[in-house]
């Protein structure tokens, strides 16, 4: 016993050092893990802490020296498993010059084609009707990164992904004269429905494209949309929630909206017969503030 017990010791060892061998000389893949810093769509649970199994993600990855030995298809497309596993299509593998690596990653995939500092702007639209999880899923705007730059590993390298778009959630409940809001559709109007987003850094700006889209958000009671930063002036019909009877009823905001990337604006809407009172939040994992209105433009702040 005591005999298998050394061999099986020195079988152990042996790995090891091989492992350290394939580590520093042999060909070593690049594994990766991803993450989401914020829950998606907090009405429906989609993409909460991970990504849905069979998504597809671009992750572009860089040789971390001023002349490289290695390149690397750009992008790489990954297709995301449970738990936060992501397959790539073509598998790379660290330098074997030894050098790091430097990994960034764009979600929707298909959204940036170059992520050289040269690389012009991507206009990334929303989509108009997100009623559906793949119009939805199609809207969230997300940029992922490892903790460069990252040196050889066997281990998975985990890549956190943040959203760069404002998520929009509202809830609705009736109030006087009990409406039914069976089916009712909620929209949000007066909005861009482009961002300009700046490849290299994962920076966004307003969109240069008219303010005057609609974005269909729900149709029920409750439900959530993206949409690209921006501001919305005071005086504009910014919700509208139209019931089955085909009424319709407007939220005008009691001041200028200023909609920035990562943040959560849930409204939450009292359905009277005649008009809607709205108490809204903002939050960014921390609340950073909150306002109350009626659909008649007054507010307390």
């Amino acid at each position: 016993m005591k005999k298998q017990l050394i061999l099986a010791a020195a079988a152990l060892a042996l790995a090891a050092c091989s492992n350290d061998e394939n580590l520093n000389d042999g060909p070593v893949a690049i594994r990766l893990s991803s993450s989401l810093e914020v829950q998606t769509r907090a009405a429906s649970g989609i993409q909460g802490s991970a990504f849905d199994e069979g998504e597809q993600v671009d992750v572009f990855i860089t040789e971390d020296a001023q002349t490289p030995t290695t390149t690397y298809p750009q992008p790489l497309t990954y297709t995301t498993g449970t738990g936060g596993a992501m397959t790539p299509s073509v598998q790379p593998y660290f330098p074997t010059s030894g050098e790091d690596v430097n990994i960034y990653a764009y979600y929707p995939a298909n959204t940036v084609k170059d992520m050289n500092e040269s690389a012009e702007d991507v206009t990334f639209t929303v989509e108009a009707d997100q009623r559906t999880d793949a119009s939805y899923k199609a809207s969230d705007l997300m940029f992922g990164m490892a903790a460069n730059p990252v040196s050889r590993q066997s281990s998975a390298i985990p890549v956190t992904f943040r959203h760069l778009l404002s998520k929009i959630t509202v809830n609705l409940t009736p109030g006087d004269g009990n409406p039914d809001l069976t089916d009712a559709t909620v929209s949000l109007m007066n909005v861009r429905l482009d961002a300009q987003l700046t490849p290299s850094d994962g920076t966004v700006a307003e969109g240069t494209g008219t303010q005057d889209e609609s974005v269909t958000v729900t149709t029920g009671t409750g439900g959530s949309a993206i949409i690209p930063v921006q501001t919305v002036v005071s005086g504009k019909q910014f919700i509208r929630v139209q019931l089955q009877t085909g009424g319709n009823l407007y939220y005008t905001l009691p001041q200028n909206a200023t909609f920035q990337g990562g943040k959560v604006y849930t409204y939450n809407i009292k359905v009277n017969l005649t008009d809607l009172e709205v108490t809204s939040s903002i939050t960014n994992w921390t609340t950073d503030g909150d306002y109350s209105g009626d659909s008649n433009g007054e507010a307390n702040m």
